[in-house]
Formats: C-alpha cells, structure tokens, sequence
C-alpha cells in the first residue's frame, strides 16, 4: 500500500483495491468562495479542486484556453463552468489561479487577502497560485499521517513543486 496526499486530503492505493480515505478537510463554502474571489481578481482562470473532481472557472477564451494549457501539463481534464456553484464550493478543498506569472499573481492575491479575515493562505507553484486554509499543508498533512516522532527517523518523501518546501522540511 502506498499512501497519497495533498494537504488537505489523503488515501491509501494499493494494487486491485479501492481507495481508502484517510482525511479529508474541506474550505467550506464560504471559504471556497472567497478563494475564487480572489482567483479570479488575479485576472486568469481558476481550478476548484474538490475530493473527486476538478471544475474549471473561466468566462473568456484566453481563460478556457489556459485552463486547456493547464490540464494538457497535468494529464487531466476538467469541465469548465463560468461560474462554480454552491456544490462545487461546499466540496472544494482548495482554489487554484491559473498565472503566466505565478510570483506576480501570488503577490496580487496576497494583497487581495490583506486585512482580510479569510483563513486562507497563499502557495505559489510553478505555473498557478494555491488558495488554501491556513495550517493546510503537506508538512502537516505528513504529520497527521505518519506523526511526528516517525516523520523525523523513518519517513521518505518526494516532491516536484513549491508546495511540496514544507513537507520537505519537515
């Protein structure tokens, strides 16, 4: 068995089985929502990450035609809405903006967050911004999986991404 996790969610895969859910910790869908404000005030498209699925948010082809970039990298594909719903958001646990600039867009969306009493954090990636909860994070997460006596004398882990400098660390 192997375990795999985001942050914010974790499963167990093994070969002939189905997952099995560790956790999972969703925004909520006030949260959601503002984590699409501010996505969207970034001025690209946005991705709703949820448990079992991912919605793209885009009104204009530039935006469709990033969301399009983006699951070709990725290897997925996801439907794209002109504006999520009340489901999508209430099952999101994170929002990403999709930025040709990720260092620009990430200081956007933190001075959108500023003052502000989201509970959400900002993590810059290569090729979008993470709009997640605070306290929501792989180190975390890695934590939560394995503790922390374990996580610092038998623990393995590997990571391609800024998001994974936390985790990393710990």
């Amino acid at each position: 068995d192997c375990v795999l996790h985001n942050g914010a969610s974790a499963a167990t895969l093994a070969p002939h089985r189905p997952p099995v859910q560790l956790f999972l910790e969703r925004l909520g869908a006030e949260r959601a929502g503002a984590a699409l404000e501010v996505a969207r005030a970034c001025g690209g498209a946005a991705s709703v990450v949820c448990a079992n699925r991912t919605v793209g948010v885009a009104t204009t082809d530039e935006q469709r035609a990033q969301l399009a970039g983006f699951d070709a990298r990725s290897g997925s594909t996801q439907p794209v809405v002109a504006s999520a719903g009340a489901l999508v958001l209430s099952d999101a646990v994170k929002v990403l903006a999709l930025a040709d600039d990720p260092a620009a867009a990430a200081e956007k969306a933190r001075a959108v967050l500023d003052g502000l009493d989201s509970g959400l954090v900002v993590v810059e990636a290569e090729i979008h911004v993470e709009l997640v909860a605070a306290g929501t994070n792989k180190a975390t997460a890695l934590r939560r999986l394995v503790g922390a006596e374990t996580l610092a004398t038998a623990t393995v882990a590997f990571g391609d991404s800024h998001n994974d400098v936390d985790m990393l660390a710990a």
